[in-house]
C-alpha cells in the first residue's frame, strides 16, 4: 500500500492541483530531499546483507568513465556511492562498455544499471526508478557539413550511434531509412565521425563537447 493525498469525491480541481504537484516535486528531487531528511537516521527492515553490483558505462564524462588509475568515477558514481553510504548497502563497481553491462543487467550478473534512459520498449523487461539526472542530445556533425537539426533530417543519412542506444528507437521512428553504424563508446562514435566514416552521429551533448 502506498500514501497518498485525498480530496472529497467530486473535488477534481483540487486534486489535479494536488497531483500537479506531486509530479513537480519527485521530478525535481524535493521527494528525494525529503526522505533523506526524514528517514536517513531510520535502520529499514532486512538491510542487504550481499553486495550490490553496480554496472558503471565507460566513456561516459562526466557522469560515469574510468580515471587514470583505472578505477570509476564521475557524477552517477559518486551518486551510487552516496546512496550505498546512506542505506549502509555494500556495492562493488562493474565498468565496460553499454552493451556489456546491459547483458550484465540481463543475465543476473549485474543488479543495477545506474544510467539507463526510460522507454516504453525497455519498460517490457526492466524497472525503472525515479528520473534523477535529465541529458539532452545532440546532432553532431563535421565543421565543413551542414547542421543537422532534427531527427527527421538523418533521412537517407548515415548515422553514428553508440550500441544499444536508446536513440535508436527514436531514429528508427522518425528517420527509418537512416543508416546506422554502431560503436561501443561516444569517444569512438565521435572520432569514427571526425574520420569522415558517416555523416553525422547522434549522441549524448554534454559528452560530445
Amino acid at each position: 500500500q502506498s500514501f497518498c493525498f485525498a480530496v472529497r469525491k467530486g473535488d477534481t480541481a483540487l486534486l489535479a492541483l494536488l497531483n500537479e504537484g506531486l509530479s513537480i516535486v519527485i521530478a525535481d528531487g524535493t521527494y528525494r530531499n525529503l526522505q533523506a531528511k526524514w528517514f536517513s537516521t531510520l535502520k529499514t527492515e532486512g538491510p542487504v546483507s550481499r553486495r550490490i553490483v553496480v554496472g558503471v558505462s565507460l566513456n561516459l564524462p562526466p557522469y560515469s568513465f574510468l580515471n587514470d588509475g583505472g578505477q570509476p568515477e564521475g557524477l552517477f558514481v559518486d551518486m551510487t556511492r552516496a546512496i550505498g553510504r546512506m542505506l549502509a548497502i555494500p556495492i562493488t563497481f562493474r565498468s565496460g562498455t553499454w552493451q556489456e553491462i546491459r547483458q550484465g543487467l540481463d543475465s543476473g550478473e549485474i543488479d543495477i544499471l545506474q544510467s539507463m534512459f526510460y522507454s516504453d520498449e525497455r519498460a517490457k523487461t526492466v524497472a525503472f526508478s525515479l528520473p534523477h539526472t535529465p541529458v539532452q542530445y545532440a546532432v553532431v556533425t563535421r565543421r565543413q557539413d551542414p547542421p543537422l537539426s532534427e531527427l527527421a533530417d538523418l533521412a537517407e543519412k548515415t548515422v553514428l550511434l553508440l550500441n544499444g542506444d536508446v536513440a535508436e528507437e527514436f531514429i528508427r521512428q522518425q528517420a527509418p531509412d537512416a543508416r546506422i553504424r554502431y560503436r561501443d563508446t561516444q569517444q569512438q562514435v565521435l572520432e569514427r565521425l571526425a574520420a569522415g566514416e558517416a555523416d553525422c552521429a547522434v549522441i549524448c551533448k554534454i559528452s560530445a563537447h
